[in-house]
C-alpha cells in the first residue's frame, strides 16, 4: 500500500479539514476508512485513525498538522493533543520566521536597487549630461574660438570614460564575481577615472605594480578604496588625491590621501563609514591607519601582511 506521507490533502476539498479551517479547533476521526468523503482518499492507504490541529497565524487558519494511526481503535489522548497542537505552533512560527525572512530580504533588495539607481543619476547621468552639454557648444567654439577646442575635447574625453568607469563599477556591485576579470592596478584606475569625472579632483595613481592578491583581500581593499573616494566626494572638499601602492615581500600597504579639510577621527568614528571600513578589514585580515587632523587633509592606509 501506498504510504499516507505521500498524502497531499488540500483544506478545501478534504472532508473535515475545512471544519478546522473554520473552527480553529482539533479534529478526531476514529475510523476515516469509514468516514463519508475519506473512504475515496485513504482507501488504498495503511490509515484509520486520523488527528488535525490547525496551523494559525494571527487568528488565522493557514494550514493543518495532520497525524494518522494505521492501528484500528487506536485512541489518541488529550495529552497527545496538546504536544501535536504545541508542535503546530512551533510551525506556525517557524513560517512566520521564514515569512519575515523573505519580507527583509525583499526590503534589502529594494534598497539595494533604489541606491543603484541613485548612484546611476548622481554619478553617470550628471556626468554623461556634463558631457553632452559640452559637445553642444563645440560648433560655436570651432567658428568663434578654435583654441579652446581642444581643452573641451579633453573635457568630453575625461568625463566619458567617468562615465564607463562609473558603470563598470556599478556593475560590480550587480555581480561582484567581475571582479576576479580585473586587476587590482585595473580597479584602482577605474575608480580613480570614476572621481575625477564626478568632482573633477585630481587624482594621481601610484600603482607600484601591485602583486597578485587572494581574491577576498582584492575585493576588500577595492571595497575599502571605493568607500574612501566616495567620503572624499561627500565630505572633504579636497581638490587632490593621491593613490599610492607599496608592495614589499613582508606587506602590501595601499594609501588614499586628500588635501582636504579633515576631520577628528577620535569625534567621527563612525559619521563618514569609517566604523563599516575598519569591520571589513578586521574581518579580512588588514589593518586600517587612519591620519587625519581638522584643516590637515587626510590620509588612510590598508595594510596587508603577506603571511596573513
Amino acid at each position: 500500500h501506498e504510504d499516507v506521507d505521500s498524502l497531499r490533502l488540500p483544506v478545501e476539498t478534504t472532508p473535515n479539514l475545512a471544519h478546522i479551517r473554520r473552527t480553529g479547533q482539533p479534529l478526531l476521526v476514529p475510523d476515516i476508512q469509514a468516514e463519508p468523503g475519506w473512504s475515496s482518499v485513504v482507501s488504498d492507504k495503511q490509515a484509520h485513525v486520523y488527528l488535525g490541529v490547525p496551523i494559525q497565524l494571527h487568528q488565522q487558519v493557514i494550514g493543518c498538522l495532520n497525524v494518522f494511526n494505521r492501528t484500528p481503535g487506536a485512541v489518541y489522548t488529550d495529552d497527545q493533543t496538546q504536544r501535536l497542537q504545541a508542535f503546530a505552533g512551533q510551525a506556525a512560527t517557524a513560517i512566520k520566521n521564514a515569512q519575515l525572512h523573505h519580507q527583509v530580504q525583499t526590503v534589502a533588495v529594494l534598497q539595494e536597487r533604489q541606491r543603484l539607481a541613485r548612484d546611476l543619476h548622481d554619478a553617470v547621468s550628471q556626468t554623461l549630461f556634463s558631457a553632452s552639454m559640452i559637445a553642444e557648444a563645440l560648433p560655436q567654439l570651432v567658428e568663434h574660438n578654435p583654441a579652446a577646442l581642444a581643452p573641451q575635447l579633453d573635457n568630453i574625453l575625461t568625463l566619458t570614460r567617468g562615465a564607463m568607469a562609473e558603470m563598470r563599477a556599478l556593475l560590480m556591485e550587480l555581480r561582484p564575481e567581475t571582479l576576479e576579470r580585473y586587476t587590482l592596478s585595473e580597479l584602482l584606475h577605474q575608480l580613480a577615472e570614476a572621481l575625477q569625472a564626478r568632482k573633477q579632483i585630481a587624482v594621481h595613481l601610484q600603482p607600484d605594480d601591485p602583486p597578485v592578491l587572494p581574491a577576498n583581500i582584492k575585493e576588500a581593499i577595492y571595497r575599502i578604496t571605493q568607500e574612501v573616494l566616495n567620503n572624499i566626494i561627500k565630505h572633504s572638499q579636497a581638490s587632490e588625491v593621491s593613490i599610492r601602492v607599496h608592495s614589499s615581500l613582508q606587506q602590501f600597504r595601499l594609501t588614499v590621501r586628500d588635501n582636504g579639510q579633515g576631520f577628528d577621527p577620535q569625534q567621527r568614528t563612525t559619521g563618514i563609514g569609517l566604523y563599516s571600513m575598519r569591520e571589513r578589514a578586521r574581518t579580512n585580515g588588514l589593518t586600517l591607519v587612519v591620519d587625519s587632523a581638522p584643516g590637515q587633509g587626510t590620509s588612510i592606509t590598508m595594510i596587508w601582511p603577506h603571511s596573513a
